[in-house]
């Protein structure tokens, strides 16, 4: 947490089988260019919270291989990523246990973020998405139709300033009726 400086890092053989939380990990790392945690188990994970907020200099990065089956919280994930231009394997991920702060800010400010396949996401135990891709200012199209918000509490400035975000397939469907949905769009 907070090493500005660095530049790399090799975590690719860490054993991290018994790690319940990465929370703020690598934040603030602002000039952290790569990351290999392809090997990673990560099937005891509780909480993801803010693990690569404010990583700057990253463009890329491989989450295809994370176990998030047992993760409640992916608040703050990758906000703050200004250079993030792909999450290679966000679409694979187990996110049915997601519940406290569940998806709170996780792509806020993933300015350079230009595509997300969050089809297969189970969200049903999901509380908080404010914020969640406020200032995507690349995206351009979002299908959420799968998302179930039964249980969500606030969707404030869930989509704010991401100006190029035409398109957000399945919201339609959505009733909002008891969650908090100021300054949304």
């Amino acid at each position: 947490y907070g090493c500005g400086a660095l530049t790399e890092i090799d975590v690719s053989n860490w054993d991290v089988s018994n790690v319940t939380t990465f929370t703020h990990m690598f934040a603030d790392c602002f000039n952290l260019q790569s990351i290999d945690i392809t090997k990673w188990n990560t099937a005891s994970v509780d909480s993801f919270d803010a693990i690569f907020n404010d990583c700057r200099s990253l463009k890329t990065i491989d989450v295809s291989n994370l176990k998030t089956g047992t993760c409640r919280q992916f608040s703050q994930m990758f906000e703050a990523c200004t250079s993030l231009e792909e999450i290679i394997g966000i679409e694979n991920w187990d996110v049915s246990n997601a519940s406290y702060y569940a998806f709170s800010e996780t792509f806020h400010c993933c300015y350079n973020l230009k595509s997300l396949n969050l089809t297969t996401w189970d969200t049903s135990s999901a509380d908080n998405m404010a914020r969640m891709f406020a200032k995507c200012k690349s995206l351009t199209t979002l299908d959420l139709s799968n998302f179930d918000i039964s249980n969500v509490t606030t969707m404030k400035e869930m989509f704010n300033q991401s100006p190029n975000l035409t398109e957000i397939i399945g919201i339609e469907d959505w009733d909002l009726t008891n969650i908090d949905t100021s300054d949304m769009y």
